[in-house]
């Protein structure tokens, strides 16, 4: 899908994002946006990771993976949709290239996933089990398919090729089988031309946020506005989990990108090209 802008309504955005450590000593996430003014025409890139493999490992290969993505799809002035893969094959390599440097972080891998409007449209790509929903007229819909046992696991019990007993025996269930860590991507999602509306919110979010279960947050969605900042959404997000009170809480980051009208438009959140753990609470 081609983006030039000369074909499309003009939208503007407001967009932020948040973290908390939870019950970790360390933030291992990391996210970025790529403001519109950094694009000719109207667009907005916003990428988040979620790194693992020990107490540097894991930090260390989230912003490797978020920084060689930004990196390369900025190459082009107004990147393609199709630029998206192989931002997506750069990052996994800077993972893997990361991962000699040190015997201490050669276990270390990511997820991370990615949303790019361009014009009307949503373009999207994800490896691991972060999340992106779309909020759109009062319910929430995770658009992603996350790379897990569990979720293998539920698709084949939906298509009766395992037993209930069966799925519930799997001990392993949050286990990753898709992940940046220098090796060929066993699976990735990758999803282009969802046509926005006016209203509608993209969400990213490490799976920490899965503390407050998903109508929790379309709650929390609810009480967004167009008028209501973006930082302040996220912080709320972030509130209701911290309010879940959860002993073992895993760090969590919050990204949200709001559609707005041109006359909503209050020009916003592009202080930063990379914004690195920040709004930490």
């Amino acid at each position: 899908m081609n983006c030039d802008m000369s074909r499309f309504l003009a939208y503007s955005f407001d967009f932020a994002g948040a973290q908390m450590l939870g019950a970790r000593e360390n933030q291992q996430d990391f996210y970025a946006f790529v403001p519109p003014d950094q694009f000719e025409g109207r667009a907005v890139l916003c990428v988040l990771a979620d790194g693992m493999g020990g107490y540097e490992g894991g930090e260390i290969a989230s912003e490797c993976a978020v920084r060689a993505f930004v990196s390369v799809f900025l190459k082009d002035l107004v990147p393609e949709p199709d630029k998206l893969p192989e931002a997506l094959s750069a990052a996994n390599e800077a993972v893997g290239d990361a991962r000699l440097v040190s015997e201490k972080v050669r276990n270390m891998g990511t997820t991370l996933c990615a949303a790019y409007i361009c014009g009307n449209f949503l373009h999207y790509i994800s490896v691991g089990d972060s999340l992106i929903f779309l909020y759109r007229r009062g319910k929430l819909h995770r658009i992603n398919r996350i790379h897990t046992i569990g979720q293998d696991l539920s698709e084949k019990l939906v298509e009766g090729r395992i037993t209930l007993e069966e799925f519930d025996a799997e001990p392993q269930k949050n286990c990753l089988t898709s992940a940046l860590v220098g090796e060929p991507l066993l699976h990735v999602d990758y999803r282009s031309g969802i046509f926005m509306e006016p209203g509608d919110m993209i969400l990213l979010s490490s799976d920490g946020i899965l503390t407050i279960g998903k109508e929790s947050l379309a709650d929390c969605c609810r009480q967004c506005t167009p008028l209501s900042p973006a930082i302040q959404d996220v912080r709320n997000i972030l509130d209701t989990v911290r309010e879940a009170g959860r002993a073992t809480q895993d760090n969590t980051s919050v990204a949200l990108i709001k559609v707005l009208e041109m006359s909503s438009h209050r020009d916003t959140g592009r202080e930063t090209l990379i914004i690195k753990r920040s709004h930490q609470d």
